[in-house]
């Protein structure tokens, strides 16, 4: 019974790799794969296994001749739609450089080897503005993290000067924050919350984070009638500050 599981999985990820529309794995194909990583069976048993497959929702085409075809129709992902992702991955000003490069390779591996090998020849990661902070992915992991405990977090923050130097705020002492939400926004990620040195709400770019520990002090609560959208829709550039009503002499 383990050896027909084994087996099974092994067939599913031999054509996952291996066939696409365009793509066929013939019986033979497979019972070689099969061979390799030591699983031994008849050809005969190859089309139940995959009746089986079929029969959980996996779409399998099989083209029936003298010695049978196989090739899964469609995967998670179409071509186009891996390929929009990378292109987002690639232009995106909040992902890093060797991450665009690792999350372009790790989405083209969701297609066939065939049409992965298509996508990597197109890839290209521009040379427009990329963070340095290799860290912001647990960043973000652990202000989640903070906002759904609903705990506090401290941090350190800083900015870069012309020679992208590393520039402390706060004279380096940390920040203490309720963070309620994590927004996107002109291409950055930022922290919606409650800043215990300002006591008030506002906002931080997470790439400008560092050494962000989730303390055990319950967040602040926020306040009953906070409105995201209107926030952010308030908020130039995601940097708040005092609302000023102001008037625009236009000259013709």
């Amino acid at each position: 019974m383990a050896e027909t599981k084994s087996r099974i999985l092994y067939i599913l990820k031999y054509l996952w790799h291996n066939t696409d529309a365009e793509h066929y794995a013939t019986t033979g194909d497979i019972l070689t794969y099969l061979k390799e990583n030591g699983i031994s069976c008849d050809r005969k048993t190859i089309p139940g296994d995959i009746a089986k497959l079929c029969n959980i929702g996996i779409d399998i085409e099989e083209e029936r001749s003298r010695e049978n075809r196989y090739s899964l129709s469609s995967h998670l992902f179409t071509l186009p739609e891996v390929k929009l992702l990378i292109d987002a991955v690639e232009s995106s000003k909040f992902i890093t450089a060797k991450k665009s490069s690792e999350l372009a390779n790790k989405l083209s591996q969701m297609t066939s080897v065939y049409q992965s090998e298509g996508l990597k020849r197109n890839i290209y990661i521009s040379q427009r503005v990329k963070p340095m902070n290799e860290q912001i992915y647990y960043l973000v992991d652990n202000i989640n993290t903070a906002i759904n405990q609903g705990k506090q977090i401290s941090f350190l923050y800083f900015h870069y000067n012309q020679y992208r130097e590393e520039v402390p705020n706060n004279n380096g002492k940390r920040y203490h924050f309720s963070p309620y939400y994590l927004v996107w926004n002109e291409d950055h990620y930022y922290v919606v919350g409650f800043c215990e040195k300002h006591q008030r709400i506002t906002t931080f770019r997470v790439d400008r984070m560092k050494s962000i520990n989730i303390l055990c002090s319950d967040a602040v609560p926020q306040p009953k009638d906070f409105n995201l959208p209107d926030f952010t829709r308030q908020v130039f550039d995601m940097y708040d500050g005092t609302k000023e009503k102001v008037t625009l002499k236009i000259t013709e």
